[in-house]
């Protein structure tokens, strides 16, 4: 099993698709159906069936039903979980077994994970043989400061469509509108820190 993760898909959203009135900014996409189908069609092109998938927010917009919502999620290869945005008409004050609620295996504000020790990266200040504790902080708001963020942890997050100015912090934007309409993986996010810990990005 592989872990993902992604951000801000606004399926059903035109002013996503067309960049909020900056042709700039627009998606390549030439319709609502169409960015929905090349979505679907880019998430399984690098999801597998039984990965995990860890979504960060704003995934639909208000628009679409619950069983809309509900239909998508059901394409997706892998097994779903949510973190809240700020657009989730779709996924707040509903009951928990209804749709498209019940598709995801867990769904909550914010969520934090432990990094495996195969993909641990160290600092300048670290020695190799004895890896300093890792955690991941999974958040749909970039932030300057997070859970541990003093003592190395990475945050992951979305909202920001890649047009936040970048700092050199250890964190992520893993929304589509910055990895090609696609999710990316434990294995990129931990490549991409590995880098940015040495500087090179």
């Amino acid at each position: 099993m592989k872990v993902f993760f992604t951000a801000d898909e606004h399926y059903g959203h035109e002013n996503a698709r067309t960049g909020w009135g900056d042709p700039a900014k627009a998606r390549p996409f030439v319709s609502l159906e169409n960015m929905r189908e090349e979505l679907i069609a880019r998430h399984n092109a690098v999801v597998g069936k039984g990965d995990e998938v860890w979504h960060l927010g704003d995934m639909f917009w208000r628009t679409l039903s619950g069983l809309d919502a509900a239909e998508i999620v059901l394409r997706l290869n892998g097994k779903h979980c949510y973190v809240l945005g700020n657009h989730e008409e779709r996924m707040r004050n509903v009951n928990k077994y209804s749709y498209p609620y019940r598709c995801f295996q867990e769904v909550n504000e914010r969520w934090q994970m432990h990094l495996p020790s195969s993909l641990l990266t160290h600092s300048a200040s670290e020695p190799a043989s004895k890896p300093a504790h890792r955690l991941i902080i999974l958040d749909h708001y970039a932030g300057r400061v997070w859970a541990g963020s003093h003592r190395g942890s990475w945050q992951l997050h979305g909202h920001s469509h890649g047009m936040l100015c970048d700092i050199g912090l250890l964190q992520m934007d893993v929304g589509v509108d910055c990895n090609n309409f696609a999710p990316v993986s434990l294995e990129q996010v931990s490549a991409f820190m590995r880098k940015r810990e040495l500087g090179a990005c």
